[in-house]
């Protein structure tokens, strides 16, 4: 398993952390949510640094993997700027291959 480490890689955190999905899988491993978003921990709150330096030793088995699949799929963010009539996408839908 790995992580991928980007500026809020799984989106907003509150939107990230209120999907019933991920909130049944931490509370299943007594973590939170944001104990599996990322290997570089960012907060100013005392006791949220302490709750996210807090990723070693353990992992999420694979059957509770599996279940971020259940997760709805939605684009936040269309990149429009990246579409022009002259450009290499015509269109939203050629930039995203039909899947906006």
């Amino acid at each position: 398993m790995f992580f991928l480490q980007a500026y809020a890689p799984l989106g907003r955190m509150k939107v990230v952390a209120n999907n019933p999905v991920v909130t049944s899988i931490a509370e299943s491993l007594g973590k939170t949510p944001a104990q599996g978003q990322s290997v570089l921990p960012k907060s100013a709150n005392e006791s949220r640094l302490k709750e996210n330096i807090d990723l070693f030793g353990w992992s999420i088995p694979e059957e509770l993997c599996a279940k971020f699949s259940e997760i709805e799929q939605v684009k936040q963010i269309r990149n429009d700027s990246f579409v022009h009539p002259q450009g290499m996408y015509k269109t939203i839908e050629e930039l995203w291959d039909g899947e906006i």
